[in-house]
């Protein structure tokens, strides 16, 4: 048992409180799946979609979030 070494501890999630127009869009990347009311077919997961490709290089808060919510919204 000596020879057991202790397992790493979990890297935390990307923390999102900095900047204020990030945090700005994180919001509207969760709203943006309301568009599934306007277009039934295809704007709960487009929205979102367009939302994280254009954002995700400015932030790792918002590569993060959006991959959350688009793998929410697929499934």
């Amino acid at each position: 048992m000596d020879d057991m070494q202790p397992s790493p501890a979990p890297v935390p999630p990307p923390a999102s409180g900095g900047d204020p127009a990030e945090r700005q869009w994180i919001v509207i990347l969760n709203l943006s799946g309301l568009a599934g009311i306007f277009f039934p077919s295809f704007g709960n997961i487009l929205g979102h979609l367009i939302i994280w490709l254009v954002k995700r290089p400015e932030s790792a808060a918002i590569d993060a979030a959006g991959r959350n919510v688009l793998n929410f919204q697929i499934s």
